[in-house]
């Protein structure tokens, strides 16, 4: 797709819109990238549904932190580039209220970060099947207990 817009009403039938992500930092850290570590969501509140967003980053979220991750709370630092609302910090959500596909999608939506790609432990950690298939399990019993049943239903 050769726009941002264009991946949220390719997505208009969806219940939730969820963008999935490594994270970075700021180039001024990455000498120290390592000190960077966990996962992150964001929610928009120009989205059409900020409280079913939150809602299902705080699902996300639980599971996530039943799975032993933990959030990285770097994006809250006030610096350029990062300086986000925190909504959930216990979570890791942050509020970003102008990122395109958060703020256009036509449901509930939710940016998730994996992990951060630039410490080489996180890479290693991401890059390990059985890690990956962990945390992608982790992500969707949050949407499916965020979606209340309905995300199986409609596979069927």
């Amino acid at each position: 797709m050769t726009s941002l817009t264009a991946r949220t009403t390719g997505a208009t039938d969806a219940q939730l819109f969820l963008s999935i992500h490594h994270d970075s930092v700021q180039p001024r850290y990455l000498p120290v990238a390592n000190q960077f570590a966990g996962y992150s969501l964001f929610v928009s509140r120009k989205n059409v549904d900020p409280k079913g967003s939150l809602a299902c980053a705080r699902a996300i979220a639980d599971h996530l932190l039943a799975l032993g991750r933990r959030p990285t709370p770097h994006h809250a630092e006030a610096i350029p580039g990062e300086n986000r609302p925190v909504a959930d910090a216990q979570r890791g959500i942050y509020w970003f209220d102008d990122l395109v596909v958060l703020r256009t999608a036509q449901q509930p939506a939710v940016l998730f970060e994996a992990g951060v790609i630039v410490n080489p432990n996180e890479e290693a950690m991401l890059a390990n099947d059985q890690a990956r298939r962990a945390i992608a399990g982790a992500v969707a019993r949050g949407v499916e207990a965020c979606l209340g049943g309905r995300a199986l239903e409609s596979r069927r």
